[in-house]
């Protein structure tokens, strides 16, 4: 992705810039690509995410799996800081080279999949509530099934088929969650 080579550039530049002043610590370049991942990349994405006037449960998964790749991504930083150091024989200690983002992207993650349960709990209640007079349990045998339901699996299938990215955990606890919502309801 672009943000990953935009912050390699970062990276490299930052390391050109250190070698000419004869620096010998990379402390600094992990302080200013943790402030710009943490204060810039993940405050924007949570500004995204709190600035939207109607979030959609599309958009919640797709800054859930932004949030998850950038903190996986960090990985990736981390050893490029870590090649340099060792290439300008700079002093630096791998665990020195720790990005804090990481953890920032993970909470983002989470937060996104909170919400993710939230909006589809409240669109399954959507759903339920246009059935309010709809007969759950009939006194007759129905040949085909309701309308209602068939919006509502509709729906849930075209939901959990945009988690396909998602962890399996993830989408196997929508799944759970939504059946449960929906027999509690019943």
């Amino acid at each position: 992705p672009s943000i990953c080579e935009a912050f390699k550039q970062f990276i490299d530049s930052y390391f050109d810039y250190f070698h000419m002043l004869h620096a010998d610590d990379c402390a600094p370049i992990v302080k200013a690509v943790n402030g710009a991942l943490s204060k810039v990349v993940n405050t924007g994405l949570n500004q995204a995410i709190d600035n939207a006037p109607q979030l959609h449960i599309s958009q919640a998964i797709q800054c859930s799996i932004n949030a998850a790749y950038l903190a996986t991504a960090c990985d990736f930083f981390e050893r490029h800081i870590v090649h340099h150091a060792l290439m300008h024989q700079m002093r630096s200690q791998r665990e020195n080279c720790k990005l804090q983002a990481r953890a920032d992207f993970f909470q983002t993650r989470i937060r996104c999949e909170d919400m993710i349960f939230e909006l589809i709990d409240a669109k399954i209640d959507e759903f339920l509530s246009l059935s309010a007079n709809f007969e759950w349990m009939p006194s007759e045998l129905f040949v085909q099934p309701s309308e209602y339901v068939i919006d509502l699996v509709t729906y849930l299938e075209t939901t959990f088929i945009t988690m396909m990215f998602m962890p399996d955990e993830v989408r196997k606890a929508v799944h759970f969650t939504s059946c449960k919502h929906i027999s509690s309801f019943l």
